[in-house]
């Protein structure tokens, strides 16, 4: 009884959703930067249906009793608050959404001027993190990483607002816990590059973060 009190239950899913190019309307947009809004409102192949189908999934997950909810790549503030608002009848009645704080200078004329004020609060196209948890969040931070490619040649991960992002949970017989979400600069892989350096150096990035919030004596999930 005692182990199952505390035990934490954590799902992570990356929301990634990808238009196929035939599926991409036409937009003033060259093949090489097309990509850049993939997973926008926009141009995402039937996101509606599958946000909505992720958050049916987590308002139906009681035998799962997760704790806390990592989610990546949600680049829609209002599919955030579905997703948030669903988990609620999973017990989960704790969020937070996390945008970059950096303002951004870039303008884009042909989106609605909701997603253009969207776009220059939290990097080009947003952090898309978000943390849910069942337990009350105590307090928040959103770090962003320093190196995170180049936009030259046209890469959509350096205008994503890519960033280290994290809750403090107070969780009964254990306490305060760390839970840290992110989303790393993916086209450099593990490469041996300046690209997979600069994802190594965001992973350095997340562990000195994992490492200061555990020398505090606190849990840290990450």
């Amino acid at each position: 009884a005692d182990t199952e009190r505390t035990r934490l239950r954590v799902l992570t899913l990356n929301c990634w959703y990808v238009v196929p190019p035939h599926c991409r309307p036409s937009l003033p947009l060259t093949s090489s930067s097309s990509s850049f809004f993939r997973g926008l409102w926009l141009l995402a192949d039937k996101r509606r249906q599958r946000i909505a189908a992720i958050a049916d999934w987590i308002a139906n997950s009681h035998d799962a009793q997760f704790d806390v909810i990592a989610l990546q790549e949600v680049w829609v503030r209002a599919d955030f608050d579905l997703i948030a608002d669903r988990a609620k009848d999973a017990g989960m009645t704790h969020s937070r959404f996390f945008y970059r704080s950096v303002r951004s200078p870039f303008r884009f004329p042909f989106l609605p001027a909701d997603l253009c004020v969207a776009i220059r609060t939290s990097g080009a196209i947003g952090s898309g993190l978000g943390l849910i948890s069942r337990h009350p969040i105590v307090s928040a931070f959103v770090s962003p990483y320093l190196l995170n490619g180049s936009p030259i040649p046209f890469v959509d991960d350096w205008f994503a607002g890519k960033a280290v992002c994290g809750i403090t949970v107070q969780v009964p017989a254990v306490g305060k816990v760390d839970v840290l979400n992110t989303h790393m600069f993916a086209p450099g892989g593990e490469a041996d590059n300046v690209k997979g350096a600069h994802r190594i150096a965001q992973a350095w990035d997340l562990a000195r973060m994992a490492v200061e919030k555990a020398e505090r004596g606190r849990h840290v999930i990450a």
